[in-house]
């Protein structure tokens, strides 16, 4: 409740909250498990810390595409007992060996959590992640690693990727999303980032789905009219944005990005998030199923030479981003 009333920029209440708050709260819960109507509450309450007590906002979306570096409380408890395994492997290996084997075995009763190895368990189950014995993982969208040899970002960076289908699958219900493109978090944040003051603020909602419409808002308040005000029609985000006549004026100045937004991008209008590629869960599952050639024998270059030649790929049109 502090947080939410801190008049700060959203991304920096969410960088306090990864920084300051988890760490706190999940501080030595590595052999526990939480259930998901208590990981639930937390996640609720950070998006309330970050939008205030708005019924609208959606919490998988407000923690995975608002804050640059915030995590679901779901996947910063699962990167930490990871981490600690892999920890574990170079630290004890006889001891992480032992855990690993324990965290392959189904459970003999999925009510009694105990130890480190079953809490992992449990968290793996629920997020669809398959642990096998020789340490490697395979998570939602062909998302792979192993807690032998993953490093610590490597592990981050995939259980938050694989995150992104949890996120869309509590997302398809809402208004206006039912066929919308899987959300890239990174990638919205760091959009986001540009943007300062009041801009980021009002923006951050919006991408949480924290802005109510009239129509959404009469459902369950009786005393809000559902109709707009100014033209009589139903007060819906969409005709706000693109039919009521009382801002065509406004429509007028920006006629083209609304074009582009309604033909490429309609999840703009209820969640203005950048979309993940549907080609890329293809891609990922084709260079899994690769391997690396040997490496060949190169002969011995002359010492007279004087250059050098590497042949690159270079194909790639978003260097920046990992993912392509």
């Amino acid at each position: 409740s502090r947080l939410s009333r801190l008049r700060r920029p959203p991304q920096n209440k969410a960088m306090l909250i990864q920084c300051a708050v988890w760490p706190a709260t999940f501080y030595g819960v590595e052999a526990l498990a939480l259930s998901k109507q208590e990981v639930h509450s937390l996640r609720t309450s950070a998006s309330r810390a970050l939008f205030g007590p708005t019924r609208a906002t959606c919490p998988f979306l407000a923690l995975h595409a608002v804050g640059t570096g915030l995590w679901d409380p779901e996947v910063y408890l699962l990167v930490s007992a990871l981490r600690t395994l892999r920890r574990a492997f170079h630290q004890a290996p006889a001891m992480a060996e032992s855990i690993l084997q324990l965290a392959c075995q189904p459970p003999a009763n999925t009510r009694d959590i105990t130890g480190p190895a079953a809490a992992l368990r449990s968290m793996l189950t629920r997020n669809d992640w398959v642990l096998h014995t020789d340490g490697s993982l395979h998570g939602p969208g062909h998302h792979s690693l192993n807690v032998r040899v993953s490093s610590a970002k490597e592990i981050s960076c995939q259980v938050n990727a694989a995150w992104a289908h949890t996120v869309h699958n509590h997302m398809v219900h809402r208004n206006g999303l039912a066929h919308c493109p899987m959300p890239n978090g990174p990638a919205t944040a760091r959009a986001l980032g540009r943007l300062k003051g009041m801009n980021q603020a009002c923006v951050a909602r919006h991408i949480a789905g924290a802005f109510a419409s009239p129509a959404a808002k009469g459902r369950w308040l009786p005393d809000v009219a559902r109709q707009c005000q100014y033209c009589g029609h139903l007060a819906t985000k969409t005709h706000r944005i693109l039919h009521c006549p009382r801002f065509e004026a406004v429509r007028l100045r920006y006629t083209g990005a609304l074009r582009k937004v309604t033909a490429n991008y309609p999840h703009w209008i209820h969640a203005a998030y950048i979309g993940r590629s549907p080609e890329e869960e293809m891609l990922r599952l084709m260079l899994r199923a690769r391997c690396m050639p040997p490496v060949p024998v190169l002969p011995q270059a002359n010492p007279s030479d004087t250059e050098l030649r590497l042949y690159t790929d270079g194909s790639c049109c978003f260097p920046r981003i990992p993912e392509a």
